[in-house]
C-alpha cells in the first residue's frame, strides 16, 4: 500500500508542481493504518485527492480530518467514513445515494434480455427530472463511480469496488444515506416519462425514438403504484399501447413478443386487485377500456365481453391477446 501511495502522490506532485516532501511520511503512514488491510481504502482516497473539485492539499486535509475510527470494533469504519464524506460532497447526497442504489442494487436498469446494465446515457435520461441533473448529482463522485464522457452513448456506469453497494445496503454503516426502497424511484420515473411521453431532456427525433423503444421494453410499475394513482387519466394509455406496437417494428427490436407480453401483462395486471363482485377500480376501468379501443384499431386480437365476465378473466385475458 505504501508503494502505491508513493507512486500516486508522485504523480500528483508532478502535475501540480508540489514539493518533493509532500505529503509527510506521517500522513502516508496514517492512511495505511486507516486502510486496516483494505486496499480499496487507499485507492478511493487517491482517486478522491486526484479529483479536480479542489486543490490536492485541501482534499487530503478533508480525508485526514475525518474522525478516527475504532477499527477493532469495525474494520470497515474508516472506509465507511470516507464513503460518507465523498457522497456528502455531492450537491444532493441522498438523491445520489438513491440513484446509486437503483443502478447497482437492483436490476431495473438492466437490459431485460442480457441482464447487463443499460448505457449510462439511457440511465441519465431515465433518471433526470430536469436537463443536466445527472452531472449535478454525480458531481464529485468520480472516485466512487466510473462515469463515461458525455459523448459516449454506449458505455455503462461501473463501480470501482462492490464495497460501495455493501455500504449503501447497510443502514448501520451508511446512516442517513440509507435508501429503504430504491424501487420507488424507478416507479416514479417510469410513470413520469409515460405521462410526459418522453424524458425531461430534449432529444432529436431519432434519439427520442431509440430512447422510447428501450423504455417500452422495461419492467412495468407494480400494481400498487398503478392502482393508487388517483388521476390515472393523466397517463395516455392509448399512446403507450400504440408505442408498444410501433416498437415491434423498430430496427433495434430484439424480440417483438416482448412488447406483446407487456401489453398482455398490463391488461391483466391492472385488474388483479379488483374483486369479481365489485366494480373495478377507476384505474382499471380507464386502462382496460382505452387499451381495448386502441388494440382493436391496431388489429390485435382482443378478448370479447364474455371473456371479460368470466370468473378467471385475468388469466384468460393474459393469454388471449396476441399481436
Amino acid at each position: 500500500m505504501l508503494l502505491f501511495l508513493e507512486a500516486k502522490f508522485a504523480e500528483i506532485r508532478r502535475e501540480y508542481h508540489l514539493s518533493a516532501s509532500w505529503p509527510s511520511t506521517d500522513v502516508k503512514q496514517t492512511l495505511v493504518e486507516n486502510a486496516s488491510g483494505q486496499f480499496i481504502y487507499v485507492a478511493t482516497t487517491m482517486r478522491f485527492i486526484e479529483g479536480s473539485s479542489a486543490p490536492p492539499q485541501e482534499l487530503l486535509d478533508q480525508v485526514m480530518a475525518l474522525r478516527r475510527q475504532d477499527v477493532s470494533a469495525n474494520p470497515f469504519a474508516p472506509l465507511d467514513a470516507l464513503y460518507t464524506h465523498i457522497l456528502n460532497s455531492s450537491p444532493k447526497p441522498l438523491l445520489a445515494a438513491r440513484w446509486l442504489c437503483l443502478i447497482f442494487r437492483t436490476n431495473f436498469l438492466n437490459d431485460w434480455m442480457s441482464n447487463k446494465q443499460l448505457s449510462a446515457r439511457f440511465i441519465q435520461l431515465f433518471l433526470e427530472s430536469s436537463p443536466g441533473e445527472a452531472s449535478h448529482v454525480f458531481r464529485g463522485l468520480n472516485s466512487l463511480v466510473s462515469i463515461p464522457p458525455p459523448d459516449d452513448h454506449t458505455s455503462s456506469y461501473s463501480l470501482f469496488h462492490k464495497t460501495l453497494t455493501d455500504f449503501l445496503g447497510d443502514r448501520s454503516r451508511c446512516g442517513s444515506l440509507y435508501v429503504d426502497d430504491p424501487d420507488e424511484l424507478y416507479y416514479t420515473r417510469y410513470l413520469q416519462i409515460w405521462k410526459d411521453k418522453g424524458p425531461a431532456t430534449p432529444l432529436s427525433a431519432l434519439e427520442k425514438g431509440d430512447f422510447l423503444h428501450r423504455f417500452l421494453e422495461m419492467y412495468l410499475p407494480s400494481i400498487s403504484h398503478l392502482s393508487r394513482e388517483q388521476n390515472f387519466e393523466m397517463y395516455d394509455v392509448a399512446w403507450w399501447v400504440r408505442s408498444q406496437d410501433e416498437s415491434t417494428k423498430h430496427s433495434n427490436c430484439k424480440d417483438p413478443y416482448r412488447h406483446a407480453y407487456l401489453v398482455q401483462n398490463l391488461f391483466s395486471y391492472i385488474h388483479s386487485e379488483c374483486n369479481w363482485y365489485q366494480r373495478c377500480c377507476p384505474a382499471c376501468r380507464y386502462t382496460r377500456t382505452e387499451m381495448l379501443k386502441e388494440l382493436q384499431k391496431l388489429g390485435w386480437k382482443v378478448p370479447g365481453r364474455v371473456h371479460l365476465l368470466r370468473k378467471f378473466a385475468t388469466w384468460t385475458i393474459y393469454t388471449g391477446i396476441a399481436a
